[in-house]
């Protein structure tokens, strides 16, 4: 990466040291930080920029409910990066909220 860039760090508990390792580099690197993890406080949403906490602690559900998660965050890029035309193809509604897509979620 280089200046201006940013770095997504997925770790369930938060508390993954090649993970948390990365985002000390990239920061050190002058990128932005997003960690994406559990409830609970760690050394990732410590150092981050921005972490995304999913509201569970057991593994399966922290790594259930980041699935919907990047797969919103990565709308969201393509819908900012892409021609208005071209969002349409990817059915994107910017009426939609990173919260309503993991209360969605968190619901199944």
């Amino acid at each position: 990466g280089r200046k201006g860039d940013a770095l997504l760090g997925i770790s369930t508990s938060g508390n993954s040291k090649n993970v948390v390792n990365a985002m000390k580099v990239a920061k050190a690197m002058g990128l932005a930080t997003v960690g994406l993890t559990g409830a609970k406080e760690s050394k990732l949403s410590a150092i981050c920029d921005v972490t995304i906490r999913v509201p569970k602690t057991e593994t399966y559900q922290v790594q259930e409910l980041h699935l919907p998660v990047y797969h919103w965050l990565c709308a969201a890029l393509e819908d900012e990066s892409f021609a208005a035309d071209e969002a349409k193809i990817f059915n994107w509604s910017s009426e939609r909220t990173l919260s309503s897509t993991v209360r969605s979620a968190n619901q199944v």
